[in-house]
């Protein structure tokens, strides 16, 4: 049963500096943002990271507000399918919105000037 979608877009040129990719990429994504030769993918890698923690928040009915969005690495599958792993106080409290066992399905695309995201709460 679907429990939710979500659905955002952001803006690739707002991703121009570290600093804000700092408040918000997971230790494992930030290593994987400083191996990426600046001016080759930095800026649309950061996007699509956020995009994706947005509709995952959407998927939900949480939005970003109360997620540590830190506590969310988008990984990948071996074909490449983004992967999301949720862990602590984010991981929680979605359990408590779910209620029940839950997968998320997520999609991730950028083309300038956008990143976008799209995602399915799942309960299994």
């Amino acid at each position: 049963m679907i429990l939710g979608i979500g659905i955002d877009a952001v803006n690739i040129s707002r991703m121009r500096d570290l600093r804000s990719a700092e408040k918000f990429l997971s230790p494992d994504e930030l290593l994987q943002y400083k191996q990426i030769p600046e001016g080759r993918g930095q800026d649309e890698f950061a996007a699509s990271r956020f995009a994706a923690k947005e509709a995952i928040g959407k998927a939900f009915g949480t939005g970003i507000g109360p997620l540590t969005l830190s506590e969310i690495t988008i990984g990948a599958t071996d074909e490449g399918k983004p992967d999301p792993i949720i862990s602590g106080r984010t991981l929680e409290l979605l359990n408590s919105r779910a209620n029940a066992p839950w997968t998320v399905h997520l999609s991730i695309t950028h083309e300038e000037p956008l990143a976008v995201a799209f995602a399915v709460a799942e309960l299994l």
